[in-house]
């Protein structure tokens, strides 16, 4: 776990998410990357680094997309992608289902779907950020979208939560810097860096009877899926 302010626990939980799916898609696959950075990475995952084709498609010219167009209207042809990658994207879409149904579309049949949602996090506009949805949303979405096989996982529950509510904060403090320099940074980082794995290690305890409260809360969801 990193012990830098500027990464977060949710940031944490879509690396590992990605690390742990992506290199089963297989070397060579041709991937659609909805909204991704093709240059400037947000956290430690790189998926033009797994032996893929990627092509990365974004509304934004800024993040350098090899195609820029709107996830509800994808200008490729049907079932020609093994994999669709959808990471920190449907919260700033009105319309999440469109971009599923669009996705479903240009995935070939067995085609993996990988999505990365925030759920209590704070609210980030790029360019605006419209939703939170619930395991129960995707689950049923995504089932009369077409797809099978579903994966949902909660990625952190009430500690990582709470721990990157504190992180936000220090981080935007006027007292600290962005760029890590000052003693007092510094330890604010390794404080936050001591918490976090703290984090881990209290959300995965088994909770006692009555305290399953905690598992209502959750930093967002990783979901996999298939295309029928």
């Amino acid at each position: 776990m990193r012990e830098s302010l500027g990464y977060s626990m949710r940031r944490y939980f879509v690396d590992q998410f990605h690390f742990a799916h992506v290199p089963s898609i297989g070397r060579g696959a041709l991937v659609l990357n909805v909204g991704g950075h093709r240059g400037a990475k947000r956290g430690l995952f790189d998926l033009d680094k797994f032996g893929l084709n990627v092509v990365h498609m974004d509304i934004v010219s800024a993040k350098r997309p090899h195609v820029q167009a709107d996830g509800t209207n994808i200008p490729f042809r049907s079932s020609c992608f093994d994999a669709v990658v959808c990471s920190e994207v449907l919260e700033h879409v009105r319309a999440p289902v469109a971009v599923l149904r669009e996705a479903h579309r240009v995935l070939r049949r067995g085609g993996a779907l990988l999505i990365c949602a925030p759920f209590l996090t704070r609210i980030h506009a790029d360019p605006r950020d419209y939703g939170r949805y619930t395991d129960a949303f995707w689950t049923e979405t995504l089932l009369e979208t077409g797809f099978t096989d579903l994966r949902i996982e909660r990625q952190g529950l009430f500690w990582a939560v709470l721990v990157d509510m504190v992180r936000d904060a220090l981080y935007s403090s006027a007292f600290l810097t962005k760029d890590g320099s000052g003693w007092l940074t510094r330890v604010a980082s390794l404080a936050v860096g001591a918490c976090k794995g703290m984090a881990l290690r209290l959300d995965a305890r088994r909770p006692r009877a009555g305290a399953g409260i905690r598992n209502s809360f959750t930093t967002g969801f990783g979901i996999r899926a298939v295309r029928l």
